[in-house]
């Protein structure tokens, strides 16, 4: 959810030389300015790349585990991610949409002000200057980000036009949906571990999940574990599900880039030696095995 906070009115500016009698009756009226907040949300799925630890370090336990030989869930099911360096890039562009929405009017009283709390325009206010310098200060941040972009950071959208951004939630990604496993395809092939060669329906890891959930509440109390897939990770990754970009494309120029791509995660898991060491006889298929002797242990409790 990215916020902005505007100048403070959403309408035409009241001149401070203007009778308090004229300003009342303005404040009064309608049409009068009042306070506002310029907002958008952007919505993202599955945040991915360098330092991610949530997702992509559960999925390289798993490869290194020797658990993770088999795939689930229909071949054609997509889903979407979005890389850290387009999510940097939809902030960066709906910030800037936002901005040119906005007037940086601060030298008017705001018209639903009290009049108690009207100060006499002939004073000195440092509180205007402070602004001035917040708002510049601000952009030039904004600006020095942009630059670092590797694509064009321009928006479309003039000051004088219509809002485009203020009050809507956009999707953004990669724009390249892709089967959940083979997003993840690099990193096997990366570290040296063989991509699954057999998939599974997804009814049946369903019922895995369920069975290591229904565990799960018997004895995490005295033997606390950590599932290896839940019901609600096997339809997230099993079903196809993933939005269009069409929207922040056309309202602040979103523009996504390198698509997918995971080489400077397995470069890094290089780095820290989780290639895979080769071991002989039976010794890899140990955790297999151990897997699925916990899992009819399981089927067996519940019939």
């Amino acid at each position: 959810m990215l916020v902005l906070m505007a100048d403070g009115k959403c309408g035409p500016p009241v001149s401070p030389s203007q009778p308090a009698a004229s300003q009342q009756g303005h404040a009064s009226s309608p049409d009068a300015p009042q306070p506002c907040l310029r907002t958008c949300a952007l919505r993202m799925n599955g945040v991915m790349g360098l330092g991610e630890k949530k997702h992509t370090q559960r999925v390289m336990n798993a490869i290194r585990s020797g658990l993770l030989i088999l795939a689930y869930g229909r071949k054609e099911g997509l889903v979407d991610f979005i890389g850290i360096q387009n999510v940097v890039q939809g902030h960066v562009k709906a910030l800037m949409a936002l901005l040119q929405e906005q007037s940086f009017t601060t030298q008017s009283i705001p018209a639903n002000l009290p009049h108690s709390e009207r100060q006499d325009p002939s004073q000195t206010d440092i509180t205007p200057v402070l602004t001035h310098s917040l708002v510049t200060s601000s952009s030039s941040c904004v600006e020095k980000s942009l630059s670092r972009i590797p694509s064009s950071v321009t928006s479309s959208v003039s000051p004088s036009s219509p809002p485009l951004v203020s009050g809507q939630a956009f999707f953004i990604s990669d724009s390249a949906p892709v089967s959940h496993f083979e997003y993840f395809r690099p990193l096997f092939e990366g570290l040296g571990y063989s991509f699954p060669a057999l998939t599974l329906p997804l009814w049946v890891i369903l019922l895995v999940a369920y069975l290591q959930e229904f565990m799960y509440c018997l004895v995490h109390k005295f033997l606390p574990f950590t599932p290896f897939v839940t019901p609600a990770e096997a339809y997230k990754s099993g079903v196809t599900h993933y939005c269009s970009c069409k929207k922040a494309m056309g309202a602040f120029d979103y523009s996504p880039t390198r698509p997918n791509d995971l080489k400077q995660v397995v470069e890094y898991y290089r780095a820290q030696g989780c290639t895979k060491t080769h071991k002989t006889g039976l010794v890899s298929l140990l955790p297999l095995a151990l897997f699925f002797i916990l899992h009819v242990f399981l089927l067996l409790i519940v019939l």
